[in-house]
């Protein structure tokens, strides 16, 4: 009976998720553009400085000119979420390239895959928008999947609340936990840089293979 039971379950939620995304998809009042202009570049840079600052990661005497970026950023594909013109949310997928990926200045870990993976990196939102039914955070992660399918990009590499990489598994997302060694004094250095960042979110380093992304989402009929 018990088994039974867990199987109504899964198959209500899995229903209850296809009619969530596909409401959530028709009235998606968002746009997600590429920054690739200096404007909507500064409203990307502009944007993370705010929440970054607002959650209280980074010291403003570091960005005299209110823009959070990095080496990264250069190597980098960034989307802005707008609403009505407004920017309200960010994410990028950092491309390989000599400077690495992110996750390695943090985390002591190897990865299995560089030439066809990307960082799912700086997925952040305006405080406004964090509780509207992950609206905002589902247009971003939506541009940055199309992106990878149409690049042939095979695996991303992302850092996040183990809660966040959880609730990624009701959109058929299934992240897998990368293995970690101890921080050597390079990412602890590093870690230095985000103020509280890690202890506050104890975010961890995953892994997720687009492809297998791809079948799951046919398999379920869960399509973002």
């Amino acid at each position: 009976m018990g088994g039974l039971t867990r199987l109504l379950k899964k198959i209500i939620k899995r229903f209850y998720v296809r009619v969530y995304l596909f409401f959530v998809l028709k009235t998606l009042r968002i746009k997600v553009r590429i920054a690739t202009t200096p404007s909507q570049l500064n409203d990307a840079f502009s944007l993370r400085y705010e929440i970054y600052l607002d959650s209280g990661y980074i010291d403003p005497k570091d960005f005299p000119d209110q823009l959070f970026e990095d080496k990264y950023d250069k190597h980098s594909i960034n989307f802005i979420a707008y609403r009505k013109k407004e920017p309200i949310g960010i994410v990028r997928l950092v491309l390989p390239s000599e400077a690495g990926f992110p996750i390695e200045e943090y985390y002591n870990v190897m990865l299995p895959f560089k030439d066809d993976a990307v960082e799912v990196s700086r997925l952040a939102v305006d405080r406004d928008y964090r509780g509207d039914k992950r609206r905002a955070v589902i247009a971003l992660m939506r541009a940055a999947y199309y992106w990878s399918r149409k690049n042939n990009v095979s695996y991303w590499y992302m850092f996040m609340p183990e809660k966040l990489a959880r609730s990624f598994e009701d959109l058929a997302a299934k992240f897998y936990d990368l293995a970690q060694k101890p921080l050597g004094e390079e990412q602890a250095e590093a870690r230095r840089s985000l103020k509280g960042y890690f202890k506050k979110t104890k975010a961890k380093p995953y892994m997720l293979n687009v492809e297998e992304l791809t079948q799951e989402m046919h398999r379920l009929k869960i399509y973002w």
